[in-house]
C-alpha cells in the first residue's frame, strides 16, 4: 500500500505499514527534530492538505531568507500525484554557501523546524499520493515481476511492490546493466 518516496523516488517504508503508522512515525521524528508548533499543528489531525504544505514551506523559505539565503519560487509542478512548489535555494554569503556543511546545516535547520515533516507527509501520505502509489503498483508490478524473472531472479507471485523494488535494487547492485526499475518506467511513470 505505501511506498514513501524521497526526491529520488525510492521507497523508504515497507508496504505493510499503514498510513496511520507512517504518519505517527513522521510526527515522532518531527517532535524529536524540534519541529515548530505550526508544523506540529498541521500534522495533528493525521492529514496534510496542500494549504498546510504550502504554508509550512513558505515559513521555511522565510527562515532561509532570514539566514541570508536567496529562495526563488517558480510556481508549482506535479510530481508523483501531488502538486509541489517548484523552488531553488542559493547561498549569498560564505556562511550560507550550500557547498559547505555549515551552509547546508543552516538550510536544513529551517526545513526541519518549519516544513520537513509536513512536506514528507504531503508527498507520501496525502490521499493523492497514496492513490498515485496504488495506480503505480497496479500498472508496474506485473512488468516489474516479468523483468525480474527475465533475469532469473526468484520472486514469488504474491510479492508486494515494495519487495519487487527491493529485488530490483539488489539486482542493479549486482549488475548495473540490469535495471528493471528504469526498464519499466518506475521513476518516470506519471499515471
Amino acid at each position: 500500500m505505501l511506498s514513501l518516496v524521497a526526491a529520488c523516488g525510492s521507497p523508504a517504508q515497507p508496504e505493510t505499514e499503514t498510513v496511520d503508522d507512517a504518519f505517527a512515525g513522521i510526527v515522532a521524528e518531527a517532535e524529536a527534530a524540534g519541529a515548530d508548533e505550526e508544523q506540529l499543528a498541521a500534522l495533528a489531525d493525521g492529514v496534510v492538505t496542500y494549504d498546510e504544505y504550502e504554508t509550512s514551506m513558505q515559513r521555511a523559505f522565510a527562515c532561509m531568507r532570514d539566514q541570508g539565503f536567496t529562495v526563488t519560487v517558480n510556481g508549482t509542478k506535479e510530481s508523483r500525484g501531488v502538486t509541489l512548489l517548484d523552488f531553488q535555494v542559493a547561498g549569498t554569503t560564505a556562511a550560507t554557501d550550500l557547498a559547505t556543511d555549515a551552509g547546508r546545516a543552516l538550510m536544513e535547520d529551517c526545513t526541519e523546524r518549519h516544513s520537513a515533516a509536513v512536506d514528507t507527509s504531503w508527498q507520501a501520505l496525502s490521499p493523492d499520493a497514496v492513490a498515485f502509489n496504488d495506480r503505480l503498483e497496479a500498472a508496474l508490478a506485473p512488468p516489474l515481476l516479468e523483468c525480474l524473472r527475465g533475469y532469473d531472479v526468484d520472486v514469488p507471485d504474491d510479492a508486494t511492490m515494495h519487495e519487487l523494488v527491493l529485488h530490483s535494487q539488489d539486482l542493479l547492485v549486482r549488475d548495473e546493466s540490469k535495471d528493471c526499475l528504469t526498464d519499466v518506467g518506475y521513476f518516470t511513470w506519471n499515471g
